[in-house]
């Protein structure tokens, strides 16, 4: 049976890269809260102080509720959410455990995800971005839970793989949007 002209001028028109950026959220949802049992079974111990990364959970979920309003808010949010908890994590596990290395995830979704109508937005989110992965940069202090050498290096290694391949799925999941 085919579509009337007004069936299909009312079907909700799919925005591809607001799909692929939800997905995304809902990757880093699943993923979110195992994180702390991989720093228990590399160190451990810190399970407690780990699960504090669960703490960004709400903000990424909300970016699903607040896309139903306007699709800006996930595509503006989700950088600025990944931004603002890799500078947490940062200062929670301190600049030698490589937490820092999730801004370049968030450097790709800055310059995929914001649009071109909202050029101020993504610049402001370029500079944020710019100023707390490369201005903070040593000035973030002690972290806020002790980690032995060993351990840091043990966590370095989890924060360089989980980034690398946060980044490359962006990239392939992009490029599949630009190609199709």
């Amino acid at each position: 049976m085919q579509a009337s002209a007004n069936e299909t001028s009312l079907a909700p028109l799919r925005d591809p890269i607001a799909d692929a950026a939800a997905g995304l959220v809902w990757l880093i949802l699943l993923n979110k809260p195992f994180y702390p049992f991989y720093v228990w079974w590399i160190t451990g111990h810190g399970l407690g102080p780990a699960f504090l990364c669960c703490l960004s959970v709400p903000f990424f979920a909300s970016l699903l509720v607040l896309r139903r309003r306007d699709p800006l808010w996930l595509l503006a949010g989700l950088p600025l959410v990944g931004i603002l908890d890799t500078a947490f994590e940062t200062k929670l596990f301190g600049e030698a455990s490589g937490a820092a290395l999730f801004f370049v995830p968030c450097a790709l979704l800055t310059a995929l995800l914001v649009p071109r109508r909202a050029y101020r937005l993504s610049w402001g989110l370029s500079g944020l971005l710019l100023a707390l992965a490369v201005g903070l940069r040593g000035s973030y202090g002690q972290a806020l839970y002790l980690w032995r050498e060993a351990e840091l290096a043990g966590l370095f290694s989890l924060n360089l793989v989980s980034a690398a391949c946060l980044s490359f799925f962006i990239l392939i999941r992009f490029a599949q949007i630009k190609t199709a």
